[in-house]
């Protein structure tokens, strides 16, 4: 397996009240939302091994660009569509193994109860702009456990994640040799980072986790969207 990080940016962030007067005017227009219940649901079955408050109210929500679709970040990493919606064995596409992942501090997953501040409530695959696709995760952060942090997530002064997951092999862009470890990797891949003429296609995809960090990696994370979550998926409008 190999170790694979991304940073990646906000899209918006509101507090639990107003996310949830944000979807119900859009259940005033006949849409189905994510509701109150289903969130204390997800909750309930990750409170406890993250360390997190039980408190629903105790949240903010954020949405975050995850990754774009086949594009190279700047760790010359890309995800291709045909990994991204390939299906796991327990029925769910590669992209939704974000989903119940914790939101960590500098991919330290050393003491996950002590250090998580949050975790990934959904996630949604954008596929409206084909030449744009993205991933897109909706985040719970406990603004009890971080307050500090989530303050300044509502207040816009933070703008990024960083993805963190493991990849079962990698394929080299450039000739094409698959490596399921570091060791076995190719020249093009041992040196992309220095002649940046090659990347990384990853596969067999396990996505772990979200992290506080600083600098985004993915090039074309910027986005204006305002993000709603429904009983299927996160809508981007």
């Amino acid at each position: 397996m190999i170790h694979k990080n991304s940073a990646i940016n906000i899209i918006n962030s509101v507090d639990y009240e107003r996310f949830f007067s944000l979807t119900q005017k859009r259940a005033s227009k006949g849409i189905k939302i994510f509701s109150e219940a289903k969130f204390s649901d997800l909750l309930k079955e990750v409170y406890k091994p993250y360390g997190l408050s039980k408190n629903p109210s105790d949240y903010i929500f954020v949405s975050a660009r995850a990754l774009t679709e086949g594009v190279p970040n700047e760790n010359l990493d890309a995800f291709p569509e045909q990994e991204l919606l390939s299906l796991k064995k327990d029925g769910v596409f590669t992209y939704e193994t974000f989903i119940l992942t914790p939101l960590l501090k500098e991919h330290d997953d050393s003491n996950i109860h002590k250090i998580a501040g949050g975790f990934m409530v959904d996630t949604y695959y954008e596929d409206h702009n084909p030449k744009d696709k993205c991933v897109i995760n909706l985040i719970a952060v406990d603004k009890v456990k971080i307050p500090k942090f989530a303050n300044d997530l509502l207040n816009g002064k933070v703008k990024t994640f960083s993805m963190g997951c493991l990849a079962g092999y990698t394929v080299c862009s450039k000739c094409g040799h698959t490596a399921h470890y570091e060791w076995d990797y190719c020249p093009h891949i041992k040196n992309k980072l220095f002649t940046r003429k090659a990347y990384e296609k990853c596969f067999d995809v396990y996505f772990r986790e979200l992290s506080r960090v600083a600098n985004p990696a993915d090039v074309n994370a910027q986005s204006e969207q305002t993000c709603f979550l429904d009983n299927e998926h996160i809508v981007c409008k």
